[in-house]
């Protein structure tokens, strides 16, 4: 995983873009029960059984694995240590407006981040495993199945892209809300190394890389 950690850098300065003052985490009870509506029992699993572990290879995957031209080898990061991570004390995601994940997996992370992190307008997920993609965007897709009302599917090409976004909740007066700008997460599956324009561009301009 990769990004800036605070203690690299203690002082960074906020990105120019940053909306004026730090919006606070939701509670982690909501946010745990989102992912769970979109991944089931797997949310909550942790060790070497969850889906992402299980994804097999495909025969092309293995081949360039036994090249060593890619590393298929996979772990994932708990909801408890993805919360820290987004933390002020490290990578301090509630200041960004935008945020990139390489290596996605099955899109938990980037999805909670998108969740933790209101201020967030675009999250920007990629994964080298089709299989563990597939995990992904089913779970994205069940998530704009089960909850309508706050979750729209905007765009869809089967197993290699899915882009959703959040309708915020009337109540809501975060910065980005009043200026009309909605909110995206977009999980796509492909080599990090020969990203797209469109990946590309959001990299250079994410305020967060995981």
């Amino acid at each position: 995983k990769e990004g800036q950690h605070a203690a690299d850098n203690p002082k960074r300065p906020a990105p120019a873009h940053t909306v004026t003052g730090k919006m606070p985490f939701p509670s982690s009870a909501p946010v745990d029960a989102v992912l769970t509506t979109a991944y089931g029992d797997d949310a909550g699993l942790h060790g070497l059984s969850t889906a992402g572990h299980n994804a097999a290879l495909t025969p092309a995957e293995v081949l360039l694995e036994e090249a060593e031209r890619h590393d298929f080898q996979y772990g994932e990061v708990l909801p408890a240590g993805v919360r820290k991570a987004l933390g002020e004390a490290h990578l301090d995601a509630q200041s960004g407006r935008s945020l990139v994940e390489l290596g996605a997996g099955t899109g938990k992370v980037a999805l909670q981040a998108f969740l933790e992190c209101p201020s967030l307008l675009r999250v920007t997920a990629v994964e080298l495993a089709a299989a563990r993609y597939r995990v992904g965007e089913a779970a994205l897709l069940r998530l704009c199945e089960r909850i309508p009302e706050r979750f729209s599917l905007l765009a869809h090409a089967p197993g290699a892209c899915v882009r959703i976004s959040e309708r915020p909740p009337a109540a809501d007066t975060s910065a980005h809300q009043r200026e009309g700008s909605s909110r995206e997460l977009e999980l796509s599956v492909g080599d990090v190394f020969e990203l797209g324009a469109a990946a590309r561009a959001a990299l250079a301009e994410a305020d967060v890389v995981f």
